[in-house]
């Protein structure tokens, strides 16, 4: 027999969830003017940049569910991923907006590129 969520832990959840998903939108907000405002990177650069990306995580977050759907360790299929991904992430979070002096123009597009857009 299933245990029954408590109302109370529902709204616990849903509190927790809202208050990811509010970082997320102001994060990815926010990404584009600073790439056009602070970093100084054309808006249609910026643009193409987000297309890219968004193309890249619609194919490759299938891969990732699946692949974290077949692991199978003494801790859990997501927790690993939680521990070895968590350092890594909070790196990538602080060189997306890291701004270093550049000395031509189309470094900083291949530099952010390789970052993920929000």
């Amino acid at each position: 027999m299933q245990d029954k969520i408590t109302w109370k832990d529902k709204v616990g959840y849903g509190f927790g969830d809202a208050a990811s998903s509010m970082f997320w939108k102001i994060f990815g907000m926010y990404l584009l003017f600073f790439y056009t405002d602070v970093f100084g990177i054309p808006a249609a650069a910026v643009g193409t940049m987000f297309l890219v990306t968004r193309i890249w995580d619609a194919c490759f977050d299938p891969v990732v569910g699946v692949m974290a759907d077949r692991t199978n360790t003494r801790w859990g299929k997501f927790r690993p991923y939680l521990f070895w991904v968590a350092i890594p992430f909070g790196l990538l979070g602080i060189l997306t907006f890291y701004t270093p002096a550049w000395t031509t123009r189309f470094l900083p597009i291949g530099w952010f590129l390789l970052l993920p857009a929000v």
